[in-house]
């Protein structure tokens, strides 16, 4: 959650970048046109 979609965005990716997973990927692209 966040007070907007942009704030929501970077609180989600701030949480996936915690976890530790060496061989692990995540898609930063995805839905980028939607924003």
């Amino acid at each position: 959650r966040g007070a907007s979609l942009k704030e929501a965005q970077a609180r989600a990716y701030a949480m996936v970048d915690a976890i530790d997973w060496p061989e692990g990927f995540c898609r930063r692209d995805i839905g980028w046109r939607a924003l």
